[in-house]
């Protein structure tokens, strides 16, 4: 197995609320050398709570987050609102990838004025999460 220099990248936090995607992506981080903090939460809810509890304690921020479009509890939208007014300092500090079962324009438009990196299509491959977690050399 290859591993890959991630560029300074030593926590990702998985939002979703389908356990078999946020396993599915845990493995594929790990088949690509992943060896940092990977973070699981079930929705939005649990993670700012995460989020809460790494501001309270002084532990390291994710610097990636991968998450889910549509939850029920609280929906990626709710959850960037929600970073936006309590934790504006994370937005400058952490990529935002946005995973969604489908692309169209209504989910390009819903996060059109939020500071995300890219709407991804699910299922992520390994290719997808090379091209996006590290760097051309």
């Amino acid at each position: 197995m290859d591993t890959y220099e991630y560029a300074g990248v030593t926590s990702i936090l998985l939002i979703d609320d389908d356990e078999v995607v946020n396993f599915m992506n845990r493995l594929l981080l790990n088949n690509l050398g992943f060896t940092g903090n990977l973070i699981s939460c079930n929705n939005g809810i649990e993670g700012l709570d995460y989020i809460k509890d790494c501001v309270s304690n002084g532990s390291v921020l994710p610097e990636i987050i991968l998450l889910d479009a549509n939850m029920p509890m609280m929906d990626a939208t709710q959850f960037l609102d929600e970073l936006l007014v309590n934790h504006k300092c994370l937005i400058n500090k952490t990529k935002i990838f946005i995973l969604s079962g489908f692309q169209n324009e209504e989910i390009e438009n819903n996060f059109k004025s939020y500071p995300i990196e890219k709407i991804l299509e699910k299922p992520l491959t390994e290719k997808l999460l090379k091209d996006i977690l590290i760097p051309p050399v």
